[in-house]
């Protein structure tokens, strides 16, 4: 990438694809954060099964799909929708119940900041500080995009950890990593996304 205006076509496409995939992980970020604390920003708790009823070196590439495979297969989202809608349709209490214990199951080993999801997150976050540090060693990304990132999820590294297995200290990690961490991230995500639209090869 060398940013001439030489570009060949498959290389525009690379750069519209990635750019659009920025966003969109930007937005996926966004809509975690809304759907997995609500009103309640800073404050740690499993939500009942009831409640929830109603993402470049070779590397870092490696590590993000890996991170991504992880984090998808352990994550509760998709059974969960699928077991509301069971839920929703369901027409005795008993199959409900039956169905509430099955959404508590899955959020046993799923929920975010539980060990289910811990590996996929901590290889997500990984995989971006390692792609933020070829963004700085490089010249086609600016030294802030890289910074943020680098910083974002360094941050976002202890919030995991913390959040997932000294959950009593939450609260204070979230006011000392995962506040600022969480907004860098989507900076990064938000400059890299506007670069890869903007480059030319």
């Amino acid at each position: 990438m060398t940013g001439t205006a030489d570009a060949l076509p498959g290389e525009r496409r690379l750069h519209l694809v990635a750019g659009v995939s920025a966003f969109l992980a930007m937005l996926a970020n966004i809509v975690d954060v809304v759907l997995g604390f609500g009103g309640e920003m800073v404050t740690y708790g499993a939500r009942p099964a009831p409640e929830w009823f109603s993402v470049s070196s070779g590397f870092a590439l490696l590590l993000a799909v890996l991170a991504t495979g992880i984090y998808i297969s352990s994550n509760a989202a998709v059974p969960m929708l699928e077991l509301a809608q069971q839920h929703a349709a369901a027409t005795t209490d008993l199959r409900r119940w039956a169905l509430v214990g099955a959404g508590e199951a899955v959020l046993a080993r799923g929920e975010d900041f539980t060990p289910g999801t811990f590996i996929g997150l901590f290889l997500s976050d990984l995989a971006a500080i390692v792609v933020s540090v070829v963004m700085l060693r490089g010249r086609v990304f600016a030294r802030i995009n890289a910074l943020a990132g680098t910083v974002g999820f360094s941050c976002l590294t202890p919030f995991t950890f913390i959040a997932t297995f000294v959950q009593g200290w939450y609260t204070v990690a979230f006011y000392l990593f995962g506040g600022a961490g969480g907004l860098l991230a989507l900076a990064w995500f938000a400059m890299t996304g506007r670069r890869f639209l903007t480059l030319k090869a």
